[in-house]
């Protein structure tokens, strides 16, 4: 039996409580205006590449000069009709990323064409190496008429190798051209004053509004490179739904990973590591990922909740001991190296009234019917009720 007793904090945090069934929701749940109405999975990310002209120290997929990884025209065309044809239209948009999706301009601008020709809004995150000049910055964005939005990554790490006008190129650019644009900053100490002066920086070019902030977080190479002791800890995960778990994301070899955070070193058991391509179709790995509870719970109630039951379970010692307090990931990469963790995890949301819980939560509050449509199907019967 589910204990419940916590309830009460998890609402006054911001998330709607656990529930036993659809007559005992209650609450209220604050998701961010970039994800209001958009329902799981109906915008997906493609990693098309791991090459990149800099190997940032943070970058947690490792790209860099040497990398090779890269999707090849024919698998990401494939996978992108995939996405298009999946429940006729539901996935609406697709986020290119990498990597950095301008080193390969020739494949970037295939993608680009098949997205469009397929119905979806297309939006890319670079780093902006190729607005080298205001004019080159023009010539590029216009042989790419394709791109909806634009996301320039600009903080400390790509600055120490891409000039801070080349961001200021890219973003004069997208205006003249009307393309939408944020910029996408990481940081470790937000009162750091290195931080807080580039970020004045940033102000200048653009509105604060459009600026995107998230903590690093020590996967990839920052696992191996930063010392990360600047970064400010809390005990307990940080409360409210993981919006990261809205996104699935394809990498070059195959691999679907149901987290914008991309994640790439999830081993096979990890409850966001959702299949492949080179093994089953998209549509089937997605319609699993319907039924995941490990991932629908992150959305809904977010990792504080999920840490509570895994320490419930008998499983404290091994979660983290700090959590980094702006962030959401902490627990998703303690699964990493903890195979044990991970199959506790896998036993406790194995769980029939866990499952119809989050599938209720879902309907409420995500108003999404497909968890609840999917779990009918196996009640006692076998028949939908």
């Amino acid at each position: 039996m589910l204990k419940t007793e916590r309830d009460s904090d998890i609402v006054a945090a911001g998330c709607p409580p656990l529930v036993s069934g659809p007559a005992a929701i209650s609450g209220s749940i604050d998701m961010s205006q970039e994800t209001e109405g958009m329902p799981f999975a109906s915008s997906i990310g493609f990693s098309i590449t791991t090459r990149c002209p800099v190997a940032c120290r943070h970058c947690i997929v490792e790209a860099g000069p040497n990398r090779k990884e890269e999707m090849t025209v024919e698998d990401a065309q494939d996978w992108m009709r995939q996405a298009a044809a999946y429940r006729n239209g539901y996935i609406r948009s697709v986020v290119l990323t990498g990597g950095e999706p301008f080193f390969n301009q020739a494949l970037l601008g295939s993608l680009l064409d098949c997205a469009s020709s397929c119905g979806l809004v297309p939006a890319v995150v670079t780093n902006a190496f190729w607005a080298s000049s205001p004019g080159q910055a023009v010539k590029v964005l216009k042989k790419l008429p394709q791109i909806r939005m634009l996301s320039i990554s600009s903080d400390a790490y790509h600055q120490k190798a891409i000039p801070l006008k080349n961001v200021r190129n890219a973003v004069s650019a997208a205006k003249e051209l009307g393309v939408s644009h944020n910029l996408a900053v990481c940081f470790e100490d937000e009162t750091n004053p290195e931080f807080l002066r580039l970020k004045g920086d940033l102000e200048q070019i653009v509105e604060d509004r459009l600026i995107r902030l998230s903590s690093v977080f020590p996967a990839g190479r920052a696992r191996k490179t930063l010392k990360l002791d600047r970064q400010i800890f809390r005990d307990e995960p940080a409360p409210g739904p993981c919006l990261g778990a809205e996104f699935p994301t394809a990498f070059p070899d195959g691999r679907v990973i149901g987290c914008m955070a991309l994640l790439t070193e999830l081993p096979p058991g990890h409850p966001l590591n959702l299949g492949s391509l080179r093994e089953k179709s998209l549509a089937q790995i997605l319609d699993g990922a319907e039924t995941n509870v490990a991932l629908h719970l992150l959305r809904v109630w977010g990792p504080r909740l999920l840490a509570e039951l895994l320490t419930d379970a008998g499983f404290k010692d091994r979660l983290p001991q700090k959590y980094i307090s702006h962030g959401y990931c902490d627990l998703c990469y303690a699964l990493l190296d903890d195979n044990e963790l991970t199959a506790g995890l896998a036993r406790l949301t194995d769980d029939r009234e866990l499952a119809e819980q989050t599938a209720h939560a879902r309907q409420q509050y995500l108003k999404e019917e497909e968890m609840i449509r999917l779990l009918s199907r196996t009640a006692p019967g076998g028949s939908e009720q």
